[in-house]
């Protein structure tokens, strides 16, 4: 278990023509990697999370509890499958698209549990919870549904807090010191959602 890119990203307008309203639209979404397996580079985290990172919204999207935000290198295959058949184009998905972080290799949603510390060479994390995705999901991937199809696969990715700042980088390896392990990510989708109709095709 690894990480393999961490990226960050700047506050900037979320334009996009295909979404009509939105030239008002500010958003960190869109972020880059800085360190990633063709150019690895130390990056520092602290208790906001990556050094460099911005939030338009912290009160919604950061803070001590979601310093920072993880997401599974394997999922990126489900992405490509599903808005090549919604797009008919072959999408580029680089590091970071989905907002994240830390672009992460050998976790999902079904392993990770809430209280889980993530130990990578001097810095300690916590994982807190899943990412609840929104509608400025769709507008960075070109792809209504989006968020939709985020919350009904449960593909969704968590955030953790960091307890010990230091310096992270691409390839380093992730100990996992478990927690209570009450709760996975898994699950705390299932509950948060399980109110949703599961006949309706939210991937159409």
């Amino acid at each position: 278990m690894k990480i393999v890119a961490v990226s960050i990203g700047k506050v900037a307008p979320l334009n996009n023509a295909s979404f009509p309203n939105t030239k008002r639209l500010y958003s960190g979404i869109d972020k880059q990697p800085i360190s990633s397996p063709l150019e690895t580079k130390r990056v520092f985290v602290d208790v906001l999370g990556v050094q460099g990172d911005e939030r338009f919204e912290r009160s919604l999207h950061g803070g001590v509890d979601q310093a920072l935000y993880a997401y599974p290198m394997e999922h990126y295959d489900f992405w490509q499958q599903l808005m090549l058949s919604y797009k008919k184009i072959q999408p580029t998905l680089s590091y970071g698209v989905f907002g994240e972080n830390l672009t992460v290799k050998g976790f999902d949603e079904s392993q990770v549990f809430i209280g889980d510390r993530w130990l990578i060479g001097s810095v300690e994390l916590e994982v807190t919870k899943l990412r609840e995705p929104c509608f400025k999901l769709n507008i960075k991937l070109n792809y209504t549904n989006a968020s939709k199809a985020m919350l009904q696969s449960g593909k969704s990715g968590w955030y953790l807090k960091v307890h010990r700042s230091g310096f992270i980088q691409s390839g380093d390896l992730v100990e996992v010191i478990k927690g209570n392990a009450n709760i996975s990510i898994q699950e705390q989708n299932r509950l948060l959602y399980q109110a949703s109709n599961p006949t309706q095709d939210l991937f159409e």
